[in-house]
């Protein structure tokens, strides 16, 4: 999940969720519930996501995991205010990630970035990118890729941009003078 491996990563939290759900302790289980919650919103089963994170108590250790997953349902409803909401109240989770498990910090990132993504908040999304590349830690090399398609999303705005290229970026109304303000961005 970490490595952003989507399919098997769903593949094998379905697994444990399914042998946990049978015996094994509530931290394990509740664990890979948000997980699974998490794998779930990021793959467009919202529905599926909303339900395993709800399955995690308001006690729990792992309520922010719970917390990111249900944000990441609401940026996809496009419900930007509670998914905002969500996020402030989402704190990192206070459990030792095990292996292959992203760290909370790296999490909470990547929703805060997807959220600005989707209310088309440039410069939140150009802060909550350099966030998430900060807390990728080991991760980095094997984020890469997505850290480039989150770039090429805000590229018109990236600072120290030279200034040709951000307006070879723009579509302009009148492109041989270019008198006037632009009137759309190339996303």
């Amino acid at each position: 999940l970490a490595q952003g491996e989507l399919p098997p990563a769903r593949h094998a939290l379905h697994l444990a969720d399914r042998d946990l759900s049978a015996v094994g302790p509530l931290v394990l289980r509740e664990r890979a519930a948000g997980w699974l919650a998490l794998a779930e919103a990021a793959d467009g089963r919202l529905r599926a996501a909303s339900k395993l994170a709800e399955q995690i108590g308001e006690g729990s250790p792992l309520a922010g995991l719970a917390r990111a997953a249900l944000a990441l349902v609401y940026v996809e409803q496009s419900e930007h205010v509670r998914a905002a909401e969500l996020l402030v109240a989402a704190r990192p989770w206070p459990v030792e990630p095990l292996l292959g498990e992203p760290a909370p910090e790296l999490v909470l990132n990547a929703v805060r970035l997807r959220l600005c993504q989707a209310q088309r908040d440039r410069a939140g999304a150009g802060s909550a990118l350099g966030r998430l590349r900060d807390t990728a830690g080991v991760y980095a090399t094997a984020l890469a890729p997505l850290f480039a398609l989150a770039d090429d999303s805000i590229a018109p705005y990236t600072p120290g941009e030279p200034v040709e290229a951000r307006f070879d970026a723009m579509d302009w109304h009148d492109e041989p003078s270019r008198s006037v303000w632009p009137t759309t961005w190339k996303l």
